[in-house]
């Protein structure tokens, strides 16, 4: 990520997406919170990747470089 990604935008994003997973923490465990964090941040991206892919073919072939991204 380039820093001319990190914007007072970026950074109030990050800290709403924070807001909830402190607000869900006082009804479950942090563990808990911090898996279903992780889990919708990886749903997220696997549906940005697929939805930048202009076709099934396109996204095919760009799922392996996706992955090793995201890993």
């Amino acid at each position: 990520m380039s820093d001319g990604m990190l914007t007072k935008e970026f950074y109030a994003r990050a800290d709403e997406v924070i807001a909830v997973a402190n607000k869900q923490v006082k009804d479950a465990d942090v563990g808990a919170v911090s898996s279903s964090t992780l889990y919708a941040a990886a749903r997220y991206n696997a549906f940005n990747v697929a939805a930048m892919a202009e076709s099934l073919e396109e996204f095919k072939g760009e799922k392996d470089e996706a992955i090793r991204f995201f890993i």
